[in-house]
């Protein structure tokens, strides 16, 4: 065997590895696509954390060169004190044709869980009411179980 051919053979293999460790370990797809799903830590005031299970998908209208925008997302976490898992999902609309808001933060305060978000592109900035400074508040009321509820002021 020429080593030349040696050579190019173990970067090829070593170049395969990598790409193949890449991809494996970002649990993203082939180049991005697809979706992928992680669990993070959210940093309550009073210094204690919950534990958050997240996920995304990208796809829908975006520009050329340009990388899709999140299609859909989804979180979940168990309330402090209680048993009782709670979950948010942020889907396409037709209005927008991408996920309404970017996650920002999470908070418990007095066992009402607030998620603090802001509208994903300009399309959603508008739709939300062009809130400045540009958040939206979620949070969920005991009546209505574990489902995040939209501000009524934006939804008029």
């Amino acid at each position: 065997m020429d080593n030349k051919d040696w050579w190019l053979k173990l970067f090829a293999a070593i170049g395969l590895v990598l790409v193949l460790g890449t991809i494996q370990h970002a649990n993203a797809g082939l180049f991005g696509f697809g979706s992928t799903s992680w669990k993070e830590e959210a940093l309550q005031n009073d210094g204690s954390t919950i534990l958050v299970s997240r996920s995304q998908s990208y796809g829908g209208r975006h520009e050329i060169g340009q990388p899709p925008p999140i299609k859909e997302q989804s979180l979940s976490f168990i309330l402090p004190g209680t048993d009782k898992t709670i979950s948010w999902e942020d889907k396409t609309t037709e209005d927008i044709g991408h996920a309404n808001f970017d996650l920002l933060a999470l908070h418990v305060e007095n066992g009402t869980p607030y998620l603090v978000t802001s509208p994903n592109l300009c399309i959603s900035y508008n739709k939300w009411g062009r809130p400045n400074p540009p958040y939206v508040f979620l949070n969920t009321m005991a009546m209505h179980g574990s489902a995040f509820l939209y501000p009524n002021s934006l939804l008029t």
